[in-house]
């Protein structure tokens, strides 16, 4: 066995790129009992009528909206997503394989949900304004676009280099899987780069580690700077809150925006 004689002599660890497939089962592995954020929508929603949810993953949000008056669409781009989305929540909800940048529809619904921050997801503000413009097509006079942002915190902005956060998960199978995240925020763009790292452990004889991991691009907007672009896209603000539990964001130093908007 060969002795280091100090941690910089050490190997560096490997990741693989992760696929979508087992990015979808640790998505939910994390995300699926996670509801902190229904009671937000179901305050917002309209009790019947026609629902776009974009960016639906797992389908974590629509199962828990779905009901007998309303009708939801719910897209998203990733395949195995709509997989698992299809398998718990069948067929009360329309599952369709799109890109929010690219929708297209034959009607009109009532309202549009963009949940957990998937607007985010697009770094740059063409696309924004793109999807954001397309959302206005398809909302109904009068319609409510309901949204949760990122918006990064002081000390996000204040933070220089990479900052590392990790959780750790009992995997259903045995074992745990560690999610390491490591962000760092570009002040001149307004972005924040972002590796997520998964360590899978399995714990069992004759079955293999793996480390995989993945990157992605985030808008790191502020608050002025996501008003401007909705307005620019043909909406206004209804409300908007800091938190899950509904206060106003002035009074909330943490990163949650939920907001609500209406088309003009």
């Amino acid at each position: 066995m060969k002795i280091y004689k100090n941690y910089d002599e050490e190997p560096e660890d490997i990741f693989l790129p992760i696929t979508r497939e087992l990015y979808s089962d640790l998505y939910s592995l994390e995300m699926d009992t996670f509801s902190a954020d229904i009671p937000f929508y179901q305050c917002h929603l309209p009790e019947s009528g026609n629902i776009l949810e974009i960016g639906c993953g797992n389908g974590r949000v629509c199962r828990q909206l779905t009901d007998h008056k309303r009708k939801i669409t719910a897209i998203d781009i990733s395949l195995p997503m709509l997989k698992k989305a299809r398998n718990s929540v069948g067929r009360s909800c329309h599952f369709l394989c799109m890109d929010m940048l690219n929708m297209a529809f034959s009607c009109h619904f009532n309202s549009i949900i963009i949940p957990y921050n998937t607007l985010n997801l697009l770094p740059h503000r063409d696309d924004i304004l793109t999807c954001l413009h397309q959302c206005t097509t398809f909302l109904a006079n009068q319609g409510l676009l309901c949204l949760q942002l990122y918006l990064p915190a002081l000390n996000t902005l204040r933070q220089k280099g990479k900052t590392f956060q990790f959780q750790m998960f009992d995997r259903p199978t045995g074992g745990k899987v560690i999610k390491e995240v490591l962000k760092k925020y570009n002040s001149a763009s307004g972005l924040i780069e972002i590796e997520e790292r998964f360590r899978i452990r399995p714990m069992k004889t004759g079955q293999a580690n793996g480390d995989y991991n993945h990157f992605y691009t985030v808008a790191a907007f502020s608050f002025e700077t996501w008003l401007e672009l909705f307005w620019h896209a043909g909406f206004i603000l209804e409300k908007s809150y800091g938190n899950y539990e509904l206060e106003p964001v002035k009074s909330c130093n943490n990163s949650i925006l939920m907001a609500v908007f209406q088309k003009k």
